[in-house]
């Protein structure tokens, strides 16, 4: 046995650090997506909420404002009131305007701070709340400005206008609003951090745990060697199932090609040891008695031609079968006169059938063409004739009948089956096997005449078939489906 080293070291990195890598891309791909939209719904939501807010005051101002009976703006409100728009607080602020621009009034926390509303092509809409965004001094400002109309008392009698339009502007300081969304984000990091490390350490467990039987099969599978080829066992996973069932097959037609071949090399040096023995032994004899008469030389000689012909069809067919089981056998289709081409075949094996006592009864359909490999086909024929009159047991019968279906040969033959079983059938195909283990020296057949008419009739496109019934074997030749 040739032992060779199976320390075999791996290359590149395991399947499962492949997994564990692509899950971490994934899961922090997906986790930074996730953040980002989560990020930017919570701030829309607080910046709807600080509008809402913005709103609210704006409109609150509004509500405390009116025109006195000179027509004299007036705001209910003062800032004694409203202490977070005061002076040194910087986080509220206000401004309110003539429609013209004209400044009426603003909140101490502006009061040292130059600010104007920004120019518009358009005047603001009546009513409807604009919002913006403004810097003031360090803070990021969120303001909306609100274009409303004033109207006078009620109980005004001088002649002025009812109602007059201002612009109410309120602002507030954004950094409590950035600073809970940091906070927000800063959580989110951290829980996505933390659920990404109890995601890979608990990923790398189960893709462990579930890659065991991987592992099994691999142990397995490097246990095996030419002198132990068994199956591996199956896991109950049905991916890995498919994968053992589809390696299973492929070891039983290895270990099957390896018991062939071994049956191969005995079974060529017994065929050729008998007639080299007998060609060595007619050789010698004929040498050791050159004083001899000529009769004698003359058989040893015959002998010597005899056992030759033998090795040389031995070889012939295993040639044949080495080209068909390469697929290198070539092919050439010709049209032939069906009847004559059968009889042909058929008249080398009559002499040996009469002799044996066979009672042969054939039948061949008549003016048709057939469509195939001439050489191919007697081949076929010849080996198919040759087996049954050879192994029909004397004074049994032989039927053979032939068509054409579809350009291409239907042939079936059938003879008393002799010592053959059921269980023979599956062995017959096999080359060099014949029923007598002992082999006799004096059998003409190698055992390769079945085996190279099967090979022989799928290179044509036809299949062989075997079938024991009632004492009787049937060799059939039909188109393949």
């Amino acid at each position: 046995m040739i032992e060779t080293n199976r320390n075999h070291s791996r290359a590149g990195r395991s399947l499962v650090q492949i997994i564990l890598f692509r899950l971490l891309w994934a899961t922090v791909a997906i986790f930074i997506v996730t953040g980002l939209v989560l990020s930017l719904h919570i701030k829309q939501e607080l910046t709807e909420s600080l509008d809402r807010e913005l709103l609210a005051r704006a409109e609150s101002f509004i509500a405390s404002a009116h025109l006195d009976e000179n027509g004299v703006f007036e705001l209910d409100l003062s800032d004694a009131a409203i202490p977070e728009y005061g002076q040194g607080k910087l986080s509220a602020f206000y401004l309110i305007s003539q429609d013209d621009g004209d400044e009426v009034k603003r909140s101490a926390s502006l009061a040292s701070i130059p600010f104007n509303l920004p120019d518009r092509k358009q005047p603001y809409p009546i009513d409807e709340p604009v919002y913006w965004h403004r810097s003031i001094g360090e803070l990021h400002v969120r303001l909306v400005t609100l274009r409303s109309r004033i109207a006078s008392e009620p109980d005004n009698t001088a002649e002025i206008p009812a109602s007059a339009v201002y612009l109410f502007t309120v602002g507030l300081d954004t950094g409590e609003t950035n600073e809970t969304v940091y906070e927000l984000l800063f959580s989110l990091i951290l829980s996505m951090g933390a659920g990404l490390f109890i995601l890979l350490v608990s990923g790398r467990y189960v893709i462990q745990e579930c890659f065991k039987p991987l592992h099994r099969m691999e142990r397995e599978v490097r246990a095996l060697n030419p002198d132990r080829l068994t199956p591996i066992a199956v896991p109950p996973i049905g991916e890995l199932a498919e994968v053992a069932r589809a390696f299973n097959d492929a070891i039983m037609e290895l270990k099957n090609a390896f018991e062939r071949e071994r049956r191969f090399t005995a079974d060529v040096a017994h065929e050729l040891r008998t007639p080299i023995s007998e060609i060595r032994a007619a050789a010698e004899v004929s040498l050791s008695q050159p004083g001899e008469l000529e009769p004698l030389r003359l058989g040893l000689l015959k002998d010597i031609l005899d056992s030759s012909k033998s090795m040389q069809q031995t070889i012939q067919a295993l040639l044949t079968l080495a080209r068909c089981d390469a697929g290198r056998y070539p092919l050439q289709t010709e049209p032939i006169e069906f009847e004559p081409f059968l009889h042909d075949q058929w008249t080398p094996f009559e002499a040996a059938a009469r002799q044996r006592g066979l009672e042969v009864t054939c039948s061949v359909a008549p003016a048709k063409i057939l469509h195939g490999d001439r050489d191919i086909l007697a081949t076929i024929l010849s080996n198919l004739f040759s087996n049954a009159v050879e192994y029909t047991p004397e004074s049994g019968t032989l039927e053979w009948e032939a068509d054409v279906t579809d350009g291409r040969l239907d042939f079936r033959i059938s003879n008393t089956a002799g010592d053959l079983t059921t269980d023979d059938l599956p062995r017959m195909s096999e080359r060099f096997w014949r029923k007598d283990a002992a082999r006799s020296s004096n059998e003409a057949h190698s055992g390769l005449g079945l085996p190279l008419a099967a090979a022989l009739a799928d290179v044509a496109g036809l299949t062989l078939g075997l079938k024991l019934n009632g004492g009787r074997l049937s060799v059939s030749i039909h188109p393949a489906n």
